[in-house]
């Protein structure tokens, strides 16, 4: 994996905020900047009216199609996961037994959601948020399954 090095990208608003509560997953971009698995993409929030917010995360390209499917020569669409997160590979056992863990904690935190926000009509903060993204994304299949790195990694 390459990790010393971080290409710094302008990021539009709506894709900026899609990539962020990950119903974005994927860069379609002009290949003119040496995209390679294992790179960090640097997204930079711009928003055409006021410039750059102040906003940055980073992703890790995981994949990259080049060519084909229509895809216009000269440019690519990268697969991209929140840099710091990995892959691990596990037996169908094993997914079908962390699946049943989460099952049960997500049922449980249905139940507080349903006490705590609907009764005080109030909004779930970003690190609730986060945590949500990161299970839901622990139940997709087609990204198996991710956990945060270890800084010793």
């Amino acid at each position: 994996m390459i990790t010393d090095t971080v290409i710094e990208l302008k990021c539009w608003t709506p894709s900026f905020q899609a990539l962020r509560n990950r119903t974005k997953r994927f860069e379609f971009r002009k290949n003119d900047r040496d995209y390679q698995v294992g790179k960090i993409l640097r997204q930079r929030e711009w928003n055409p009216g006021t410039e750059y917010t102040g906003e940055v995360d980073d992703y890790e390209v995981t994949f990259i199609l080049f060519e084909g499917f229509g895809i216009p020569p000269g440019y690519c669409i990268m697969s991209v996961i929140p840099a710091g997160m990995k892959t691990i590979d596990l037996d169908k056992d094993q997914q079908q037994r962390i699946k049943e863990l989460i099952d049960e904690r997500i049922a449980e935190c249905e139940k507080v959601i349903e006490e705590e926000y609907h009764e005080e009509n109030k909004a779930p903060s970003r690190e609730e948020k986060d945590a949500f993204w990161v299970i839901m994304d622990m139940l997709d299949p087609s990204w198996g399954l991710k956990v945060p790195s270890d800084e010793n990694d």
